[in-house]
């Protein structure tokens, strides 16, 4: 059976025939410009449209493949890093930057489904003979890369690259090419497109600035004790995902459905043992083990690569069902994005920040919104942010933290946000060794909460809160020593500690 990829488009005049000689390919890519990304993609970018519009022999075209490959190997990663450190809603020079990155993915890719298309039709035997290896293996690992553009940018999965990852892979395991690598190189269609599906099962739009990357690390030493196999009549379990190839979709967790049942051409993803080994480590780490002696990566000790190992067991482990049924809502609201924006707020009483920008709830359940943007400024925001909702004459706001972010067009931003307080008191606290010296950081009192066994807590800055720290607790003029006694939650820029008072 042919493979069914898409290739570039066909037609005379579209582009000028591919004319650098072999020989000359490495000489024109060394004048590509080293510190001028964007400038050096484009160009690499021309030259790839004419080798995809000429037919010549497979090897020439594997050739300059792998060259360009090379090449574009050192330009994506400075793209990829203006990606990484971007905020919502990206600006013009960070959607640049995206848009230079995905075609170069589309057209490195384009090369190596061209290899496999025309040498398949040329050769007997192509496909047994490893020939196939090189174009599947680069062919599965380029589109990987796409879909990790989209997580970046908070975008839907770019359609169609799901349902080439699993005809390739399936194309790799038919032939017995699967868990072979190419030579000094450790990638195998099994672990491109097992990693895929763990970091798409790992919820990617709900992320934090940087733990894609830390993710990344995390599965290059630990990713293959997931395991891939025939789905069969596989029961529901924990920790189970079901992958069906005809589908351009990932695929779902086994937990959270239990129809149609698996097919015998379907896959099971077991990611349990992923899932207990996190465990394990996340137990040693806690009682003072180092992350290197573990083989964790260095920044394995830090409490960000904590914080996600913790959300990783959640999402590979015992996958939660929703525990509410959303409901349709049309509300308009405004919001106040960061600390100090709620802060502000707050302590003016309720009065409006002037030009604030519009939001429509389009769900909402007891444990959060999710709102779309309508019209006017959008601030800064990322996932992991903390940010108030409020009605345009309301003088109070429900305290949420940023969930995920859909941001698939320029014009178009979703948010997921899940409500951490319905109210909050503006309050201020410093050192008490610093009273004179240092003014007094803006914290959020977060009150107390019976029905849900929710003791009052503190939404504070990412700074240490000891038995120093003075609460001056605004009109009533007093002030109260306290330190913080239980983190409840850490986020890119803030905390939520509880607190007890120091006597």
């Amino acid at each position: 059976m042919s493979l069914q990829l898409s290739l570039p488009p066909t037609g005379a005049g579209k582009v000028r025939p591919f004319d650098l000689a072999p020989e000359a390919i490495p000489a024109w890519l060394a004048r590509l410009p080293d510190d001028d990304a964007p400038a050096a993609g484009r160009a690499l970018l021309e030259e790839l449209e004419r080798l995809n519009g000429t037919r010549m022999r497979a090897a020439t075209r594997q050739d300059a493949a792998e060259l360009f490959l090379a090449r574009a190997n050192r330009i994506l990663p400075a793209l990829d890093g203006r990606l990484a450190r971007a905020t919502l809603p990206l600006s013009t020079d960070s959607r640049s930057a995206a848009a230079i990155a995905e075609e170069l993915l589309v057209q490195l890719a384009y090369s190596y489904k061209l290899l496999l298309v025309e040498q398949g039709r040329r050769l007997f035997g192509f496909a047994s003979s490893g020939r196939a290896l090189v174009p599947v293996v680069r062919a599965m690992q380029l589109l990987a890369r796409r879909l990790q553009v989209g997580y970046r940018m908070y975008a839907s999965n770019p359609k169609g690259v799901w349902s080439e990852l699993h005809e390739l892979y399936h194309f790799a395991s038919r032939r017995g090419l699967a868990g072979k690598a190419l030579p000094g190189e450790t990638d195998t269609p099994a672990s491109i497109y097992r990693n895929a599906l763990l970091v798409a099962f790992s919820d990617p739009l709900k992320m934090m600035q940087g733990d894609l990357d830390r993710l990344n690390a995390y599965l290059e030493r630990f990713g293959d004790l997931a395991s891939l196999s025939p789905a069969g009549q596989q029961r529901p379990g924990q920790g189970l995902f079901l992958i069906k190839p005809q589908r351009d979709l990932p695929g779902y967790a086994l937990a959270k459905r239990h129809h149609p049942m698996p097919q015998g051409h379907d896959l099971i993803l077991n990611t349990l043992p992923l899932a207990e080994r996190l465990l394990d480590q996340l137990a040693k780490l806690a009682a003072g083990e180092r992350a290197p002696t573990m083989g964790l990566p260095e920044d394995g000790d830090e409490p960000a690569f904590r914080d996600l190992m913790g959300r990783l067991v959640k999402h590979w482990g015992a996958v939660p069902n929703r525990r509410f049924t959303r409901l349709r809502t049309h509300a308009r609201v405004e919001i106040s994005v960061g600390l100090r924006g709620i802060w502000e707020f707050l302590e003016r009483q309720g009065k409006p920040a002037p030009d604030g920008g519009e939001w429509l709830v389009t769900n909402e359940s007891p444990r959060g919104f999710a709102l779309l943007h309508l019209s006017g400024p959008i601030e800064p925001i990322r996932v992991g942010e903390v940010v108030g909702i409020r009605t345009r004459d309301s003088r109070t706001c429900h305290v949420c933290v940023v969930r995920w972010v859909l941001a698939d067009k320029p014009d178009h931003l979703e948010l997921g946000l899940e409500e951490i307080a319905p109210t909050a008191r503006p309050v201020s606290i410093r050192k008490a060794r610093d009273a004179e010296s240092e003014p007094a950081e803006p914290v959020l009192l977060l009150p107390e909460v019976p029905s849900l066994n929710q003791a009052p807590a503190l939404l504070a800055p990412l700074v240490p809160l000891d038995s120093t720290c003075e609460l001056n607790l605004g009109e009533l003029q007093s002030k109260l020593r306290v330190r913080a006694t239980r983190l409840l939650e850490r986020t890119v820029s803030v905390q939520v500690v509880q607190f007890s008072a120091v006597t």
